[in-house]
């Protein structure tokens, strides 16, 4: 069972997560529209999503940065995986 701070971590972070995953798809979304460009895999996508979250972990709190790194860690394990 998970204490209260460890769910309030678990929350931050996953909040993160659907920013970085919402904010990678609308910048892909509007190079699309604005300068013509194709991505031509949806892996591209999630590679994008990977760094952002790599840059903003800096950003979260110190022990939600070990959440965070495991995260980046379990994508880029299924994106070598895909």
């Amino acid at each position: 069972m998970l204490d209260a701070g460890e769910v309030e971590r678990s929350k931050s972070v996953s909040l993160c997560l659907l920013a970085g995953i919402a904010w990678c798809t609308w910048k892909t979304k509007n190079d699309w529209v604005f300068n013509k460009k194709l991505i031509k895999s949806p892996k591209i996508i999630a590679y994008k999503i990977v760094g952002v979250l790599k840059q903003w972990k800096k950003m979260l709190k110190e022990k939600d940065q070990g959440l965070m790194e495991d995260a980046i860690l379990k994508l880029q394990e299924g994106l070598r995986a895909w």
